[in-house]
């Protein structure tokens, strides 16, 4: 099955990576150039044990990351994933998670 998640946090890296390992293709999206640069690198942008692993085991033609959803890319389900502790989300990070989504649904 074809499959996104959006968010490569602690819930979102973790689903991406063990949906591939349970042989998934997965396309993880993240406005983080840092994470996204980090999991292409076969690296866990998170402290999680085996995460590494995880993540290094996955192969190129399964798993992908990226700071933006591609064109061609549909957006079959929606599911509002975990957010920061309070206070801690800015509006700038809502605003360009919200238009990534946006791009997504209206594509």
């Amino acid at each position: 099955m074809r499959l996104s998640v959006f968010g490569m946090g602690y819930v979102g890296c973790v689903t991406a990576a063990s949906l591939v390992r349970a042989g998934h293709e997965v396309t993880g999206v993240d406005v983080s150039e840092t994470k996204v640069t980090m999991i292409n690198r076969a690296m866990s942008p998170i402290i999680e044990p085996g995460l590494d692993d995880l993540i290094g085991g996955a192969g190129e033609e399964t798993a992908s990351v990226l700071a933006r959803l591609r064109e061609d890319q549909a957006v079959i389900d929606l599911t509002r994933g975990t957010v920061r502790a309070p206070g801690s989300v800015t509006a700038p990070d809502r605003a360009t998670a919200s238009e990534l989504l946006t791009k997504g649904v209206e594509a």
